[in-house]
Formats: C-alpha cells, structure tokens, sequence
C-alpha cells in the first residue's frame, strides 16, 4: 500500500510567510512604541557655544526696521494763524487735557488788538467830554 507523502516545500512556505509576518508585525511593534520620536537637529560644532549654567536676569532684546505708528492722530486747528514762538513740549511725549503745547506769536492780530482798544478809549473820551 502506498501512502502519501506530503509536500515539503508547501509547510515551508507556509512558515516562511508566518515567519515574515511575525518580523513585519513586531517591527511595527517596536516603531510605535520603543523608537524615540523626538526631532533631531545636526548643528555643526564650530557654531556651537558652550558655557556653565548661571542664574541671572534674562535680556531679550530683538532688533526690527520698520515704522511705527499711533492708533491715532489728532490735528489741531489754530483760530488764528501766527508764528510759532516756542515749542514747550516735543514730539512723542505724552500729554493731558490742558497742557499747553506750543506758543504762537501773530504780529498782525496783536495790532488789531492794539488799534481796537485805542479806538474804544477814544470813543470813551470822546463821549464824556461835553461839546463847546
């Protein structure tokens, strides 16, 4: 009687299959959970410093070009023209309600004032002294 023989090379590659699965599987084990994730940086040593650790006051300053700005902008209107006489406070320093900016001169205006105020005074004397 004959019996049957089985094929050697099928149970090979069967385990061979098995085998690579088992490999594929704990490689992707091991990635998830055993591999470092953290970011590298390859930074070449001349570029390098290093120093003891101190405590001190940390300075961080950032140079930037640009422009600045005010959130906004407030011109002022004089009712009369004139010359400036003396700037009392300067530009970008801060103000309250009531200070007093700038002077201003106006020759014109002040003999205006001058030449009223002769014409009133001759009105008044011209008026109290009784006609002949």
């Amino acid at each position: 009687m004959d019996r049957i023989i089985e094929n050697k090379s099928k149970k090979r590659r069967q385990i061979l299959w098995i085998s690579l699965g088992v490999i594929v599987l704990s490689s992707i084990i091991y990635l998830l959970f055993f591999s470092d994730h953290s970011s590298k940086l390859n930074v070449e040593r001349d570029k390098l410093t290093i120093s003891d650790v101190i405590e001190n006051e940390f300075l961080d300053y950032m140079t930037a070009t640009g422009n600045v700005e005010p959130l906004t902008t407030v011109y002022l209107d004089a009712v009369e023209g004139g010359r400036v006489e003396k700037i009392l406070i300067e530009e970008g320093s801060m103000v309250k309600e009531g200070d007093i900016i700038l002077r201003l001169t106006n020759p014109d205006l002040n003999l205006r004032i001058l030449t009223s105020q002769a014409d009133l005074a001759e009105q008044k004397t011209g008026c109290a002294t009784p006609k002949l």
